[in-house]
């Protein structure tokens, strides 16, 4: 009994400091990667006009018309000189409106250019195509993506975004996730997609990005053309910010900006789209590098140690449970490892609850409270059934060229 005890409280720390280790200090990086910012900042603030940084943001859009007319004006009149930025959206041969709501608009932004993918385009991804023409049309040294259901949380959020762009720096990393409509659908796909984005400001902060979200990514014009940009993956209709990221960033070349000014904000999917999603993302990991293999991996040692941890306390109980009615009294020896375990309980609630809430305080959305644990214990079912239904599809993912 007693070797039983011993064994499952050392299971119980040994778990707790894995989940530390690989899940929850990444809780801190938002303010980590603040602090280290406004430090690069404050030192190139006398080298630099920081507002006068060129940009071009580019829209790649398939059948998105509607889109485009709500979310194409927020981008058009950021707080940032209209002759130093453009915006050009790339038409993946559409067959609605698009091109007459461009049209449409160009007459109010003359910012706003239009360019297409061909009808004669074969065998590529179009979305890999389209990102590829917008940035060889583009005027300026650095590009933002982002897509047509995106809106910047503000008018800022391109100077905001601009202030990091510097010769040193090929990628920078932005926060984006859904809108947030207080539904447990929405609060569930919010906290997958932070966690995923965790693990590629983690990798970035480490010295190379693994990932990025094609929400809000900017990189430089130069070192896309100079490394070919997309055809290293043009085989997989998939991962066009996760596998441009993981492929041409260089150590030390990636920051990240992490703050509600420089924020993109997604309309939430519906669930079958969202569940596309979740299964294509399974198919993308697949083909990282294998750093970004290890990154990921990270995330399923954490996930395996929140089952071990709950086992190991979960046994841990049952064993004194069985030990006191078994012997009809309570031994005071036992307090030795009930202590101990109430501790570890504890601070596997408080810890993660502490540090998530920072987290996302610091990037602008609601704390999810309890929540959070909830979705950490289904989380490793919900993982394997993902990765069961990519199985059963791998043949649709991978094109021939």
């Amino acid at each position: 009994m007693l070797l039983l005890h011993t064994a499952a409280l050392v299971t119980a720390s040994v778990a707790m400091w894995v989940l530390w280790a690989c899940r929850w200090r990444d809780y801190r990086l938002p303010k980590l990667w603040g602090k280290k910012n406004s430090e690069a900042h404050e030192e190139n603030a006398t080298s630099a006009a920081i507002h006068e940084k060129a940009c071009s943001i580019i829209v790649p859009s398939h059948n998105q018309a509607e889109y485009l007319e709500k979310n194409l004006p927020q981008l058009l009149t950021q707080d940032f000189p209209v002759g130093k930025y453009e915006v050009i959206v790339v038409d993946e041969i559409s067959t609605d409106t698009t091109p007459q709501v461009v049209e449409r608009l160009q007459q109010e932004y003359p910012h706003l250019r239009y360019t297409y993918v061909p009808h004669s385009a074969r065998f590529v991804p179009l979305r890999k195509l389209a990102i590829t023409l917008g940035i060889r049309a583009a005027h300026s040294p650095w590009v933002v993506i982002t897509l047509p259901d995106c809106q910047p949380s503000g008018s800022k959020w391109l100077a905001t975004l601009t202030d990091h762009f510097s010769e040193d720096i090929d990628f920078v990393l932005g926060y984006a996730n859904y809108t947030d409509d207080g539904s447990p659908y929405a609060r569930r796909a919010i906290i997958e997609r932070l966690h995923q984005q965790l693990s590629y400001w983690q990798s970035a902060r480490r010295g190379k990005a693994t990932g990025g979200d094609i929400c809000q990514l900017a990189i430089r014009k130069a070192h896309f053309l100079q490394n070919k940009g997309y055809a290293h993956h043009l085989h997989l209709p998939l991962g066009e910010g996760e596998l441009l990221v993981d492929t041409l960033a260089l150590p030390h070349r990636s920051i990240c900006v992490l703050s509600p000014e420089a924020t993109m904000l997604q309309e939430l999917p519906t669930q079958p789209l969202l569940q596309n999603h979740r299964v294509h993302q399974c198919e993308v990991k697949r083909h990282l590098s294998r750093r970004g293999h290890w990154f990921e991996m990270r995330k399923t040692i954490a996930t395996c140690s929140i089952l071990f941890f709950a086992l190991s306390i979960l046994s841990g109980a049952l064993l004194s449970l069985w030990q006191v009615l078994s012997e009809n009294h309570y031994d005071t020896r036992q307090l030795m490892f009930d202590i101990p375990t109430i501790i570890l309980l504890f601070l596997s609630i408080f810890i993660p609850l502490r540090l998530h809430r920072t987290c996302t305080q610091t990037l602008g959305e609601r704390s999810f409270g309890f929540y959070l644990l909830h979705h950490a214990l289904w989380q490793p079912l919900r993982q394997y059934g993902y990765r069961w239904q990519r199985w059963l599809s791998r043949k649709e993912f991978v094109r021939k060229v």
